[in-house]
């Protein structure tokens, strides 16, 4: 008899539960079902009970998706690490380090899974920079430059704009860049950053804006996003000593799920990127042979995160996680870091 699917309550009912959580989440019937919603909301959902907090925290869910903003992110994982239930959290995860440090040691106690919804990781173009390096297509890597870029003059509204503690832009997209890169190269060693508020409108009080270094002894990396980029550059230029890789446009998935579409509904389609937006690789090959092309890479999988972390539950095994709290600690340190080093306009050493 095959095993039941893990039941699942989410905490927040908003854009990010609705284009990402709920649509995955149900893209994977075999390891997952959504039984329960806290929201502050009056809410009729097909198959999904809308409880009050101490109904969810009382119910038999084994998992719970918290995707409120990130001041609320602290107590709803406390409550469900409290209940026994394992926990995913929004990325970057709590609103301070010591919010999230506390976390880690809770779910350690309890013996239960943690991990923060860092699904960039599973984009089409990381993966491929993943492979190349394995590959060892670029040779010793020396020059990353990252960019996440859009073209939003006149905001978009919402606390994201509003909450200067837990907002802004380097919160959220820099805890995307920083991961990805974390995640490959490790601990930096040096941090420079230029974190900025470019829109000077009334609507939006946090920053928009930032440039960060991360200094490894032998790689630089850079790290952009901007909400003022109207004809956006690569989003990833990669040197190494064998050769270069340049990517352009965004991953494909996230327009995707905002247009409806889901693993299960278009699977042979779904975090496909079209051959425009292939990356462009200048290297040698092992024949001695010089190569320059388009290079297609694998698709993006953002259902990889879910069924890492179902695999980590199944097992009881935090260790098999890919995207580990700790990995999002080191996250929350950077990110704290990259704010002193902008605000005294210097290098901060990452200690």
């Amino acid at each position: 008899m095959s095993a039941q699917p893990t039941k699942v309550g989410v905490i927040g009912y908003g854009r990010s539960t609705k284009v990402f959580h709920l649509p995955l989440l149900r893209s994977l019937p075999k390891l997952y079902r959504v039984t329960h919603l806290l929201s502050r909301r009056s809410l009729e959902l097909p198959d999904i009970q809308v409880v009050d907090h101490d109904a969810f925290f009382q119910s038999d869910i084994e998992l719970v998706v918290i995707t409120t903003e990130n001041k609320t992110h602290f107590s709803y994982a406390r409550d469900a690490l409290l209940s026994g239930k394992n926990v995913v959290v929004e990325k970057p995860f709590t609103a301070t380090l010591e919010e999230g440090e506390q976390l880690v040691k809770l779910a350690k106690e309890k013996g239960l899974i943690l991990s923060i919804f860092q699904n960039r990781r599973w984009d089409a173009d990381f993966l491929t920079l993943k492979s190349l390096i394995a590959n060892d297509r670029l040779g010793k890597v020396v020059n990353i430059v990252s960019r996440f870029d859009r073209y939003r003059p006149n905001g978009k509204g919402g606390w994201r704009e509003t909450d200067e503690t837990s907002g802004g832009v380097l919160f959220d997209l820099g805890s995307h860049l920083i991961d990805q890169i974390v995640s490959m190269l490790g601990v930096p060693h040096a941090i420079h950053a230029i974190v900025l508020r470019q829109r000077q409108l009334p609507s939006v009080t946090t920053d928009d804006f930032f440039e960060l270094q991360l200094r490894y002894p032998q790689t630089l990396v850079t790290l952009s996003a901007g909400m003022l980029v109207r004809s956006s550059s690569p989003r990833f230029v990669v040197h190494g000593t064998k050769g270069t890789w340049t990517k352009p446009g965004l991953d494909v998935q996230e327009g995707q799920l905002v247009d409806g579409l889901n693993p299960s509904s278009h699977p042979d389609t779904f975090g496909v990127e079209s051959r425009e937006n292939w990356g462009t690789i200048d290297t040698e090959l092992d024949d001695g042979l010089h190569f320059v092309g388009s290079l297609e890479g694998p698709r993006g999988h953002y259902q990889g995160f879910y069924i890492n972390v179902h695999e980590a539950m199944t097992k009881k095994d935090p260790s098999v996680l890919e995207v580990k709290p700790e990995q999002a600690l080191l996250t929350m340190k950077i990110l704290s870091k990259a704010k002193k080093a902008s605000e005294t306009n210097g290098v901060v050493n990452l200690e």
